[in-house]
C-alpha cells in the first residue's frame, strides 16, 4: 500500500470558507482515504475528491466534522451501459494522473483537512 498526502487550507468567512489542493499521487487502484478535520471545521463542509484531468468525481462527503476511514469505490456498468448489479459489482478507482481535494462551505483553517490517500498497484 502506498500514500500520499493532500492538505487543504480554507480561506473566507466560518459557512463560506473554500480552498483546494492538487497533487500527483502514485499511480494504481484507489484503495482507501483516511480524512483529517482541522479541531475548527464546522459540520457545513462538503469535501470533493475528483481526477484533475477529467473532472471525474471520485468521493463526496458533507457534514463530517471527525477524522475516519472511506473506502470509495465505484459501480462497473455492462457493455450496454446498464450498471452491473450482481454480487461483486464494485471495483476500485484506477489512478493515473492528478487529483484534486476540494473543500467548500466550511470554516476558514490551516489543513483544513488532510487527506491521506491510499493506493495499491
Amino acid at each position: 500500500m502506498l500514500r500520499s498526502t493532500i492538505s487543504v487550507t480554507t480561506t473566507g468567512t466560518t459557512g463560506a470558507a473554500t480552498g483546494n489542493a492538487t497533487v500527483q499521487p502514485i499511480p494504481g487502484e484507489l484503495h482507501a482515504l483516511w480524512l483529517n478535520y482541522a479541531s475548527t471545521i464546522t459540520a457545513t463542509n462538503t469535501i470533493r475528491l475528483k481526477m484533475t484531468d477529467t473532472s471525474s468525481e471520485i468521493f463526496s462527503l458533507v457534514g463530517a466534522t471527525g477524522s475516519g476511514w472511506y473506502m470509495p469505490r465505484e459501480t462497473f456498468v455492462t457493455n450496454t451501459g446498464a450498471v452491473y448489479t450482481s454480487t461483486g459489482g464494485l471495483g476500485s478507482y484506477p489512478i493515473t494522473g492528478q487529483i484534486t481535494l476540494t473543500m467548500t462551505t466550511g470554516a476558514p483553517a490551516t489543513n483544513a483537512v488532510v487527506a491521506h490517500v491510499y493506493t495499491k498497484q
